[in-house]
């Protein structure tokens, strides 16, 4: 994602999109957004890797170009359709253009244009008001709502689901660092762990280089408590004197989006409830 700064009106003049790829190598809508004034925004939308059935749905071609995963169809929704709504709106009011969008799409979940192609040009047009107002994208979103912090992260310590072959139907096992008195000292707490739970995985005999593909752990494990243990042999390897009292932090787990619904619905929550707290 990029934009280019001119400062200035703030009307929606040109919606150029074109098909682009993503980190995972597959196809995904990019746009650039241009206003009356000269500010531009660019953005990218790649999809996750599984997806959930209540999450609005992405157009792919079909047929044999990149496996049926081409964006072709949503490219030219783009520069069609959504471009003609959204032409003359002024790219600042956000809800107004996303309205009009959700109006030319004419469903729920935004599958007869993509909401492939509505997410780049909403995103992009955020990107290009920014740029013209001079703020940076967050600042900009955030309006009047004072200070903005950083968020606290999760941080993605070992992954499964279609993440990493579906090895466990857990999605992501998680850590949050609660404790941090700043972001700098969270990120370090998530290294410590991240570190202490490859040397687990590697002294247990399994492959620690392998990485999925949003950056977590991706050992071949042969279930959901196999990962559980991962994490409580990597507790006691790194809590002490590493996390001292008061730097706690707190395990999650995200299931995948589908595939083992039935299986992981019963044992998700005891799966994250009974993991220890050496940090109590």
């Amino acid at each position: 994602m990029g934009a280019s700064a001119v400062t200035g009106g703030t009307e929606i003049r040109e919606v150029f999109a074109w098909e682009a790829l993503d980190s995972r190598g597959t196809p995904t809508v990019a746009c650039q957004v241009s206003l009356a004034g000269g500010a531009a925004g660019r953005a990218l939308v790649p999809s996750g890797a599984s997806t959930g059935t209540h999450e609005a749905i992405e157009l792919r071609d079909g047929g044999h170009r990149y496996g049926g995963r081409g964006v072709r169809a949503a490219v030219a929704n783009v520069s069609g359709p959504l471009a003609k709504a959204v032409r003359g709106l002024d790219a600042g009011a956000q809800a107004q253009l996303d309205a009009a969008m959700r109006s030319a799409d004419g469903t729920g979940s935004l599958s007869r244009l993509g909401a492939n192609a509505v997410l780049a040009v909403s995103i992009a047009s955020a990107r290009a008001a920014a740029v013209a107002a001079g703020q940076p994208l967050y600042r900009f979103v955030a309006g009047d709502a004072g200070t903005v912090l950083l968020p606290l992260p999760m941080v993605n310590i070992i992954s499964g689901g279609a993440h990493a072959g579906r090895g466990i139907d857990m999605q992501d096992f998680l850590i949050v660092p609660v404790g941090a008195g700043s972001f700098s000292e969270a990120l370090e707490i998530a290294w410590r762990v991240r570190q202490a739970t490859a040397q687990v995985i590697a002294a247990q005999g399994h492959n620690a280089a392998l990485v999925a593909d949003e950056g977590g752990l991706g050992p071949v494990l042969t279930s959901n408590r196999a990962g559980r243990h991962r994490r409580r042999d990597r507790d006691r390897r790194c809590c002490y004197p590493v996390l001292r009292p008061g730097h706690r932090m707190l395990r999650a787990g995200r299931r995948a989006a589908h595939g083992h619904r039935g299986r992981v619905d019963r044992g998700a929550g005891q799966l994250v409830r009974r993991l220890p707290d050496c940090l109590a």
